[in-house]
């Protein structure tokens, strides 16, 4: 609701109402109505930018799975410096949205860096998924596709704010990093499927608060700003990507262990 010391005179008589000091007020629910349109078209944009995203990488994955000369060339030595290179590629593009949010607001660069993301991250996947069984890829793709609509109705219906967790989360990343890279050292099964379940829960609360983020509402204590489709589009991705390779980590390491 805005307060606004102009003469109402060009407002029609329903859309204000009169206030103290000679000032006047909007019609609440003109505002609220154009809030909640605008806010529908950035949940809109964001979700159709993840449906194509996740769609890209789902292909190359069946890519990589069925052409035996992808395949081949993600395992040689250019296919591992390409590798290399799509890391570089990922770590530059959210350094440029952080630092230049500008360039991540305005078309059509904002699309460039979608596109760019999505295609490192489509490759690195990919190669990842060559070297491992189908039916365990397939199984958890399944099982992420699964989660991730869940999550996504009970974000969006709840009326619960889980958007204040996210500093409890972050710490829980750092906690979960911090034992992954001890177990590179340690090599222990056991480690590696507590890191793994723990994994699966970090990712599946960080869906929920970041659906809730784009979402947006009253209720909720964060949320992203109508202009900051890329990043909340990037920040989803990552959630279930990520919930993807651990998946993959657990399911794979059971499958080992058989």
């Amino acid at each position: 609701m805005s307060i606004a010391p102009h003469n109402p005179v060009s407002h029609a008589n329903n859309d204000i109402e009169y206030g103290t000091g000679g000032y006047y007020q909007e019609d609440i629910s003109i505002k609220k109505f154009g809030s909640i349109s605008s806010r529908h078209r950035f949940v809109q944009k964001v979700f159709c930018n993840l449906t194509v995203m996740l769609t890209l990488t789902g292909l190359s994955c069946y890519a990589f799975m069925t052409q035996s000369n992808l395949k081949d060339f993600s395992e040689s030595k250019q296919g591992v410096h390409l590798q290399y290179f799509c890391i570089a590629i990922m770590f530059a593009t959210i350094f440029a949205i952080i630092c230049c949010d500008r360039v991540a607001k305005t078309f059509p660069t904002d699309y460039g860096i979608l596109t760019i993301f999505t295609l490192a991250q489509s490759y690195l996947l990919g190669s990842v998924c060559s070297t491992l069984s189908p039916n365990v890829v397939i199984l958890a793709g399944g099982a992420c596709l699964g989660i991730t609509l869940a999550l996504t109705l009970f974000a969006f219906q709840t009326k619960y704010d889980c958007t204040g967790a996210a500093g409890f989360l972050c710490g829980a990343l750092t906690g979960l990093i911090i034992v992954n890279i001890i177990n590179i050292f340690v090599k222990s099964s056991s480690i590696q499927l507590f890191a793994s379940c723990a994994g699966v829960l970090l990712w599946t609360a960080y869906i929920v608060v970041d659906v809730q983020m784009i979402v947006g509402g009253s209720h909720h204590k964060y949320q992203f700003e109508e202009d900051e489709h890329v990043f909340a589009t990037i920040n989803l991705y990552l959630d279930i990507i990520n919930l993807f390779i651990t998946l993959l980590n657990l399911l794979n390491g059971n499958n080992n262990d058989d």
